[in-house]
C-alpha cells in the first residue's frame, strides 16, 4: 500500500541566508509559509485580506 504525500513544499531562497517555504496541505488547502534563517524557523498559515487562511484552489 503506498503511503499518501499529504503536503507539498515550494521553496524560495531570498538573501542573507533566508529561506522561504509554502506548504500546501494536500488534504485541507491550507497553505503555510515556512520562514528559517539563521537565528530560527517560522511557521505560519497564509491569510487573504479577509483574515481566513488562503487555500490552493486546485486541491
Amino acid at each position: 500500500m503506498k503511503k499518501e504525500k499529504r503536503f507539498e513544499t515550494t521553496e524560495f531562497k531570498a538573501d542573507s541566508g533566508v529561506s522561504f517555504t509554502v506548504i500546501t496541505d494536500q488534504k485541507t488547502g491550507v497553505q503555510y509559509l515556512l520562514s528559517t534563517n539563521y537565528a530560527g524557523t517560522g511557521l505560519t498559515p497564509l491569510l487573504g485580506r479577509d483574515g481566513q487562511p488562503l487555500l490552493n484552489q486546485g486541491i
